[in-house]
């Protein structure tokens, strides 16, 4: 599912974070446990799956991508015979049978758009597209009009049957604000599983589930620890991550300059602030669900939003580089600004 999506981040988010994290076989000491990474393109970005194990591990890499490419043989927008584009071509003919995966992917996405108040919102396929193809100088307000009016997720339902409904014509399904989070969280039992309890699971350095500890955290409160990038150059600080999730959304357009990359479900029309959420919390469907409507929330409603939920933590930065955050991000991130001796480093070589 390659795709910018619903009222979500596109490529701008792709690059916020950078992995500041070095094995201690480096050191030229091996250690009784090491890292085992490989990244592929699977839903249309960059997957990097980092395992601390004692072997090689590549029967249970080869098993965590072949999981998400099933799940996103499920959930893309472009694969005609994916149950969600199957659900957007049968918009107002009724209820629909889907993978009881998908069922759970669609109950959190209407459950975080009541969350949110309809910041969050995946029905607004026609919408992505219609500002996909052009900037906003080209853009025809009664296009836009209706493909507004072809959104809104009270048009999606979930029948006590489990087969779901568009109840709207011309209603179209768009998941990329949500599906790589939920592709993070359905790899934990997989880790599991397979007897994993340290790994980082990374994708498109934008959506993030890190578990346990790299092999030389062994000590209390140490981590996985990644940087955030500023759209512009530079870094914002650094955050520390064990067992928790988290996603990175930005509104900042990328080069060359488009209309927007993030949509408001309530207009139609492009986020015009330029900002970056941080969300942290404990599934990464949340947190990117929540990263993306921060964005589309003014922050003093966005962080209090936040405040309202449990385990939940978010950071806010302007395109001056301010920040705000809610009131236990610095005790759940253990967040390091630039400015407080923060020194940039480069992710690690393959």
């Amino acid at each position: 599912m390659s795709s910018p999506s619903c009222n979500s981040a596109l490529s701008g988010a792709a690059a916020l974070l950078a992995l500041l994290f070095l094995t201690a076989a480096c050191q030229g000491t091996a250690p009784p446990r090491r890292i085992v990474s490989d990244g592929r393109v699977v839903m249309g970005t960059l997957l990097d799956v980092q395992l601390v194990v004692a072997g090689d591990a590549r029967s249970e890499l080869d098993a965590l991508f072949d999981s998400v490419i099933e799940l996103e043989d499920r959930v893309s927008h472009y694969d005609a015979n994916s149950d969600v584009a199957q659900l957007s071509a049968a918009a107002g003919s009724g209820p629909q049978s889907v993978d009881p995966r998908v069922r759970d992917l669609i109950e959190l996405s209407i459950r975080y758009s009541e969350l949110t108040s309809g910041a969050f919102d995946v029905t607004l396929g026609k919408l992505v597209d219609v500002w996909k193809r052009g900037v906003a100088t080209e853009i025809d307000y009664e296009v836009v009009a209706a493909a507004r009016e072809a959104s809104g997720v009270e048009h999606l339902h979930v029948d006590e049957d489990g087969r779901v409904e568009l109840s709207r014509e011309g209603v179209k399904l768009d998941f990329g604000g949500i599906a790589k989070g939920w592709a993070l969280d359905r790899l934990l039992p997989v880790l599991a599983e397979q007897g994993i309890h340290s790994a980082l699971l990374s994708f498109g350095q934008s959506s993030v589930w890190a578990r346990g500890v790299p092999p030389e955290g062994s000590t209390a409160g140490s981590g996985w620890k990644l940087a955030l990038r500023l759209p512009g150059g530079g870094f914002a600080g650094r955050v520390t991550l064990r067992d928790q999730a988290l996603s990175v959304s930005s509104s900042f357009p990328p080069e060359p300059p488009r209309a927007s990359v993030v949509i408001d479900p309530r207009t139609g029309w492009p986020v015009e602030r330029r900002a970056i959420a941080v969300v942290i919390t404990e599934r990464a469907a949340l947190a990117e669900a929540l990263s993306t409507a921060l964005l589309v929330l003014d922050f003093e409603e966005g962080l209090a939003l936040v405040e309202s939920l449990e385990s939940v933590e978010a950071l806010l930065v302007d395109e001056e580089g301010r920040l705000a955050a809610s009131s236990k991000w610095q005790e759940v991130s253990r967040f390091e600004e630039v400015g407080s001796g923060f020194r940039a480093l480069s992710p690690r070589a393959r």
